[in-house]
């Protein structure tokens, strides 16, 4: 599955918004992919993840015999960072584990709380090397 989004592994390079970055495929705005999913697990929150964490769950659907679709994979990763989270980076970080079928291991990601454009509660998720 190619959903044409260009991968840009360092976020905090020429945005000046969340907005921006959205628009540039920097990040992926699961809110507007899928808003019963991150209502649900995030309610009132602006949900994003990163290109490459975008790449992560497509990646997951792939597998015909896992049965895996991208509402599903998306709120398995919600579920985890809200149920597995293994270390805390600061106040509003959390690095958390998530198994994604086609890597076969957990995997670490991060979580991090902020608010968006608009002062508005949002949360996104990169790869915990990602800024």
């Amino acid at each position: 599955m190619d959903s044409g989004i260009h991968v840009i592994r360092d976020l905090s390079q020429g945005f000046a918004s969340r907005g921006d970055a959205i628009a540039s495929g920097a990040l992926v705005d699961l809110s507007g992919l899928f808003p019963d999913v991150c209502e649900r697990h995030y309610p009132g929150f602006g949900v994003a993840c990163s290109a490459l964490v975008w790449q992560r769950i497509e990646q997951a659907t792939e597998a015909p015999y896992l049965f895996n679709d991208l509402p599903g994979v998306v709120s398995q990763v919600l579920s985890a960072s809200r149920l597995a989270q293994v270390s805390e980076v600061d106040d509003f970080t959390r690095i958390f584990l998530v198994l994604l079928a086609t890597f076969g291991r957990a995997e670490h990601l991060r979580l991090h709380w902020a608010p968006g454009d608009r002062d508005e509660p949002t949360v996104t998720i990169t790869l915990p090397e990602e800024v």
